[in-house]
């Protein structure tokens, strides 16, 4: 009777019986349907029916088809419906916000339930692999609804009574199946939620002895709410001496830089440091030292670009944060510690590109893909032979065609970055003749160890800075 007579209504041009569709599909949702109640094709395509209409143009219809659903979402306990779920709430996710404090509380229940099967004999045994299946299918619906929702902030403290539980369970050898699951789950938390609540900081040591024990694969996951944390609460962070999250996340970096881990699993270490330094600028000399020391110290064996460009970066950051003091470290580092470092850091420069057209410590764009020797050289030479392009052109010299040169390029042109309106060669040119009139025997030492085509094309790069400094300055002045 629901196939035959109200499923069809749901196409009627006329409103009223769109919504009397509604309200008889909320009404028979906990029948038994044939293959069982709660379940089968008639109760998805009702289930279904009802979320579409929550777009409807009618008014009427709309209500309708919130408390039907209401009377569905009570209903959610099993495997099937916790799928179907997912995908209604990636789609329909700012029309249910209304319901979604009931709906997490629902979906947190059938997790528990799927994650916690009686074990027994091989049949049960089946049963608890796809109580698993489910389990995870719960997270996953979880998280979209934290996504849909994340323009009402004051909605996260209220489904967080619900979700703690299963964040506090998890992030433990428990939760290894799902770790990456109730991460994400506490990244919305720790990102959307007005403030970060005392229970969240909980996690922390949590997150620490599971990085420690086996979590090394997961660094990447870990760096998102870690990172929320210490940015939006930088006083509890750098406070807090029970625990010390300041002396964890060295821990966490020294325990990833100095063990014998894969390169690929290990670069969010570094970025790391760069949050902290970042974040709690003028409030943690006592670690400039000690994070300098671990980027200089893996920077010595590192084979990747992208660890090594992220390593640099760190010394980077630390010059930001205190140049005196970080220049003090790296000259206590040994003698010509400083020439070496930025002679490196020069040399990357113009040697590197990341996954844009721009050189990566000219616009801080991060290349995390690992590549080979022979890619990385291909790359490089393809560079070089652009920017000495790129320098001919700018010095005045012949523009001559050069349809391989695009060719070879084959970076994403459309990425963007936040600091994209910063023109790049005035930057770079400004910071240069800062070094020039402030440390000038430094400066002379680095640019000995260039090669001429570098320094050429260093110098037509100062030069077109200059150029462009001067257009917009004459651009300024007639407006």
């Amino acid at each position: 009777m629901l196939t035959t007579f109200v499923l069809p209504c749901y196409k009627s041009p006329h409103g009223h019986l769109r919504a009397k569709a509604c309200w008889l599909s909320g009404v028979f949702c906990d029948v038994e349907f044939p293959e069982g109640k709660g379940t089968g094709p008639t109760y998805f395509a009702l289930f279904q029916q009802c979320c579409q209409s929550l777009s409807d143009p009618e008014l009427p219809v709309r209500v309708a088809a919130v408390v039907a659903i209401r009377n569905f979402v009570e209903e959610v306990d099993n495997e099937d419906l916790v799928f179907t779920l997912e995908a209604i709430v990636e789609k329909f996710g700012p029309e249910i916000a209304p319901f979604a404090a009931q709906m997490t509380s629902n979906l947190a229940a059938s997790f528990w339930k799927y994650a916690n099967p009686d074990a027994g004999t091989d049949e049960e045994e089946d049963e608890d692999d796809m109580s698993s299946i489910a389990a995870y299918g719960c997270l996953k619906a979880l998280n979209t609804l934290l996504e849909s929702v994340n323009t009402l902030g004051e909605l996260y403290p209220v489904l967080e009574e619900s979700l703690f539980p299963i964040m506090q369970r998890f992030l433990s050898t428990d939760g290894q199946d799902v770790f990456e699951e109730v991460l994400e789950m506490m990244a919305y938390f720790t990102f959307y939620s007005p403030t970060i609540s005392d229970r969240m900081w909980l996690l922390w040591p949590q997150i620490h002895s599971c990085l420690l024990e086996w979590g090394i694969d997961y660094w990447e996951n870990i760096l998102v709410p870690l990172d929320n944390m210490i940015s939006r609460d930088t006083a509890r962070f750098i406070g807090s001496k029970n625990p010390d999250y300041l002396a964890s996340v060295y821990q966490m970096v020294q325990h990833s830089l100095s063990g014998d881990y894969d390169e690929a699993d290990i670069i969010s270490a570094p970025k790391l440091m760069e949050v902290v330094l970042q974040s709690c600028r003028g409030a943690v000399d006592q670690y400039v030292a000690p994070y300098m020391a671990l980027a200089l110290a893996k920077l010595n064996t590192a084979k990747s670009r992208s660890l090594k460009d992220l390593l640099v970066t760190v010394v980077a950051n630390a010059l930001y944060y205190n140049p005196a003091l970080a220049l003090a470290t790296l000259s206590q580092s040994g003698a010509g510690a400083v020439s070496t470092f930025f002679g490196l850091w020069f040399g990357m420069i113009f040697a590197t590109r990341g996954p844009t057209t721009k050189p990566k410590h000219f616009r801080g764009v991060d290349d995390d893909e690992d590549e080979d020797a022979d890619a990385d050289d291909a790359a490089t030479e393809a560079y070089m032979r652009r920017l000495a392009q790129q320098a001919k052109q700018l010095g005045g010299g012949d523009q001559d065609d050069d349809d391989d040169s695009d060719d070879e390029w084959t970076d994403d042109e459309e990425a963007q970055t936040p600091i994209d309106p910063i023109d790049p060669f005035l930057a770079f040119g400004d910071a240069l003749n800062h070094i020039q009139a402030a440390f000038p025997q430094r400066y002379q030492t680095v640019a000995a160890v260039m090669d001429p085509a570098s320094q050429t094309a260093l110098q037509a790069i100062l030069a077109h800075a200059q150029k462009t400094r001067e257009e917009a300055a004459a651009k300024a002045l007639k407006q």
